[in-house]
């Protein structure tokens, strides 16, 4: 059976995150904290708790997930104002819509969205939650959105990539279907629209969490809009967070091959950056091969934290 046309479940949860969840809903169920309040961030949370940010955010996730908060883009995270969560289903039934096997494969996406897939099949069995992959034509006819919408709403919620179904996430959103996009900055009034600037801002987050504060970019720095997004992102995110970027700690790396140079360059500096963020995993391992050229070694002498598959360097 192919790897595209079905994930098994994987319900393997946390039992610590499992346990700040049912800590955190308790503390709402009890109505300490009232609803349309604040709700403490991640970061207090986790000192409290005294586990890692990741755990707590997971948590959390999962407190939206089920209607205890509701999240405002960098305002914070809200106690509903219903003040309760709703109900769901002990194991939650998730659907990804992908094009079918053959149009992945013609496109030259294969690796990224299998990538992806495993991915969301990970995070959705620490949910306990099962995904199945719903094959659907590259390109809908009015009949056949109707019969995707059909076959969807069998589904709790469903996981799309990008805006290639934008007319169909259109019709779930009237429904109120609960669905994620991926990829896109458009908004589908989805339940989670995760474009790459939230990405980049909690890759920045987690860093900055960990204690790095000397924090450098190797990447796309310069060209189109488009080509240099992240590189846009990460100094907005480094603004965020109150901390300066350091001319001297960003090195422009097209590709690969230009990042070896570059991270050269980068570990020529003294001090040496804290941590490095590098837009583009094949340019992360090739930062780390000089690193390790150089006996440095991850994370005592520094940290490399990367967001992007393969193809996202010829954006």
């Amino acid at each position: 059976m192919s790897v595209l046309n079905r994930i098994q479940p994987l319900r393997e949860i946390s039992s610590k995150r499992r346990r700040i969840y049912e800590s955190l809903r308790d503390l709402l169920v009890s109505k300490r904290f009232p609803p349309g309040s604040r709700f403490p961030t991640a970061h207090v949370l986790a000192e409290r708790f005294g586990v890692s940010y990741v755990t707590v955010h997971s948590a959390l996730n999962d407190l939206v997930r089920d209607g205890w908060l509701v999240r405002h883009r960098g305002k914070g995270s809200f106690v509903t104002e219903t003040g309760g969560g709703r109900s769901r289903p002990s194991i939650s039934h998730l659907a990804m819509a992908l094009p079918r096997e053959k149009d992945i494969e013609t496109s030259g996406n294969a690796n990224i969205v299998l990538r992806i897939l495993h991915g969301c099949a990970a995070g959705a069995g620490q949910c306990g939650s099962d995904l199945t992959t719903v094959s659907l034509p590259s390109h809908l006819s009015a009949s056949e959105i109707n019969s995707a919408l059909h076959r969807l709403q069998r589904y709790h919620g469903a996981i799309f990539i990008g805006d290639q179904y934008a007319a169909l996430m259109e019709k779930l959103a009237l429904r109120r279907m609960p669905f994620v996009v991926l990829g896109t900055e458009r908004d589908y009034q989805a339940t989670v629209n995760y474009d790459r600037c939230s990405a980049v801002a909690l890759g920045v987050e987690y860093l900055v969490h960990l204690g790095y504060r000397r924090i450098g970019f190797l990447g796309i720095t310069r060209g189109t809009t488009e080509r240099a997004a992240k590189f846009e992102y990460f100094q907005n995110a480094m603004k965020g967070h109150g901390l300066t970027l350091h001319p001297g700690l960003v090195e422009h790396a097209l590709s690969a091959f230009d990042a070896h140079a570059a991270g050269q360059r980068l570990l020529d500096r003294s001090p040496l950056p804290d941590a490095i963020f590098v837009d583009n995993e094949l340019k992360a391992e090739t930062m780390a091969r000089v690193a390790f050229n150089r006996g440095l070694r991850i994370p005592r002498d520094f940290g490399i934290l990367t967001y992007g598959a393969e193809h996202t360097a010829a954006d």
